[in-house]
C-alpha cells in the first residue's frame, strides 16, 4: 500500500511536468528545466520518469514517508542523469561506437526475463508509467555506454595489492567473526486433548531408540509429525537466534550425533545433533575473495568520484531548484 501510494504520487508529479506541446522550446517552458549540463537541457519530466523506477524498488523506499522518498529520488536521479550527460558526451568525443544490435539483445533479454518474452506486455507496462518506448530504449542504451565506459575508466585501472587484503583481515578482526552453529534435525510428537502422558512418553522413547540404533530420522519423523518437512533437517542454525530457550539448553549439553527428547506443554520435541562448528575468528582463506571484492568496490567508487569530479570541473553544470510542488 505505502509502494503504492509513493508511486502514485510520483506518477501525478511526471503528469504535471509533461509538455503538452511539441515545440522543444515551448515543452522546456511547460515541463521546467532541471539542469543544464554543457548546454544541454535535463528537463524536469526526464528526472521523474528516471526516479519512478527507484521508486519501484521496496529495498531502495525502505522506511521513507511517500514525500520524503519521491524527494530522494528526485535529488538522487537528477545526479545520476547529470553523471551520465558528462559520461556519455566523453564516449561521444571518442571514436568507438556500439552496433545498435546491443541494445536490441539487451532489451530481448529483459523481455524474456521480466516479461515471459512477451513484448507485449513490455509495452503495456510502459503506457502505463506514461513512458514511450523510444525513451526506455534510450534509456537502456545510455545504461549500456555507461557501464562500458565505466569499465573502461574505472575497473580496468582497479589493481588491489595482496599485501592490502592481508593488512585489512589482520586490521579488522571484528568484521570477521563466526556465530557458533549447529547442524540439527527436529520433529515434533503432539499431545492432544485427552492423549495419556505416560502413554505418550513411552512413544516417544520408542522413536528415540530406533533413532539412537540407526533407523533414518526423516522416515521416523513422518511417522510422529505429519507436517514434517526435509525430514526434519534444519540445517545449519545458530540455536540462540532460531530455537526457544530451553531446545538451546538441550542442545549445548548434548554430543554430536546424539538423539535427545524435549518434553513442553504441547508435547515432545525429539533433536539430534548432527554436527557443531564453534565460533570465533574467521580463516583467511575463508574471506580472502570478499575482502577482495569489497576493496575493489571502495577502489572503484573513489576513483569513479575523481572522475566524475574532473567531468564536472571540464564541463559547465547549472542545476536549478525545479523540483515539483
Amino acid at each position: 500500500m505505502k509502494r503504492t501510494r509513493i508511486l502514485a504520487i510520483a506518477f501525478v508529479a511526471i503528469l504535471a511536468t509533461l509538455a503538452i506541446a511539441s515545440d522543444d522550446s515551448e515543452k522546456e517552458m511547460v515541463d521546467g528545466t532541471a539542469a543544464f549540463v554543457n548546454g544541454e537541457t535535463l528537463t524536469v519530466s526526464d528526472v521523474m520518469i528516471n526516479a519512478v523506477f527507484m521508486l519501484r524498488d521496496p529495498q531502495w523506499v525502505g522506511d521513507r514517508d511517500p514525500d520524503e522518498a519521491l524527494r530522494a529520488a528526485y535529488k538522487e536521479s537528477l545526479e545520476q542523469l547529470i553523471d551520465q550527460k558528462l559520461i556519455i558526451a566523453q564516449y561521444q568525443r571518442g571514436d568507438a561506437r556500439f552496433p545498435p544490435w546491443i541494445v536490441d539483445k539487451r532489451i530481448s533479454e529483459i523481455v524474456d526475463s521480466r516479461f515471459d518474452g512477451d513484448r507485449s506486455k513490455l509495452l503495456r507496462e510502459l503506457s502505463q508509467q506514461h513512458i514511450t518506448f523510444e525513451h526506455w530504449r534510450s534509456r537502456i542504451e545510455n545504461q549500456i555506454i555507461v557501464m562500458a565506459m565505466r569499465q573502461n575508466y574505472i575497473d580496468a585501472n582497479v589493481h588491489i595489492n595482496p599485501a592490502a587484503i592481508q593488512e585489512f583481515y589482520e586490521k579488522n578482526p571484528n568484521h570477521f567473526q563466526a556465530q557458533p552453529e549447529m547442524d540439527i534435525s527436529m520433529f515434533h510428537v503432539a499431545q492432544r486433548e485427552g492423549d495419556d502422558p505416560e502413554a505418550l512418553t513411552q512413544l516417544v522413547n520408542i522413536a528415540v531408540n530406533r533413532l539412537k540404533e540407526g533407523e533414518d530420522f526423516g522416515a521416523v519423523g513422518r511417522e510422529y509429525d505429519k507436517t514434517l518437512r526435509n525430514d526434519g533437517a534444519w540445517g545449519w542454525i545458530n540455536p540462540e537466534e532460531s530455537l526457544r530457550d530451553d531446545l538451546v539448553t538441550l542442545l549445548d549439553g548434548m554430543d554430536v550425533g546424539a538423539v535427545e527428547p524435549l518434553r513442553t506443554d504441547t508435547g515432545y520435541f525429539v533433536v539430534k545433533k548432527n554436527a557443531e562448528r564453534p565460533g570465533g575468528t574467521k580463516k583467511f582463506e575463508d574471506v580472502r575473495s570478499n575482502i577482495e571484492n569489497f576493496l575493489f568496490e571502495q577502489e572503484a567508487q573513489r576513483l569513479y568520484q575523481e572522475w566524475i569530479a574532473k567531468l564536472r570541473r571540464d564541463t559547465k553544470v547549472k542545476v536549478f531548484d525545479t523540483f515539483p510542488k
